[in-house]
């Protein structure tokens, strides 16, 4: 009995699901609350990368206030940011 060939859609599924396992975002490594200006100490890298901000970009991410709480270990999206 042969493997049968993933079609397209397939391929695409599992390419995406093993970027997010092998990507980290960035996370809040603290409680971060509004008003905080994110700096190395307040991040760390972790996986998966599903929906959050990649490590990749931590430079747009250092610098910028909080405008809403981050609980530690919770991704960091553009939403938190001002």
């Amino acid at each position: 009995h042969a493997l049968s060939t993933p079609n397209n859609k397939e391929k695409s599924k599992f390419i995406s699901k093993s970027r997010d396992w092998a990507l980290q975002s960035i996370v809040a490594k603290i409680d971060i609350d509004p008003g905080i200006v994110i700096t190395e100490k307040l991040i760390a890298f972790k996986r998966p990368a599903f929906g959050g901000i990649l490590a990749s970009e931590a430079k747009t991410v250092l610098g910028r206030s909080t405008k809403s709480k981050i609980e530690k270990d919770e991704q960091i999206n553009r939403k938190h940011l001002k």
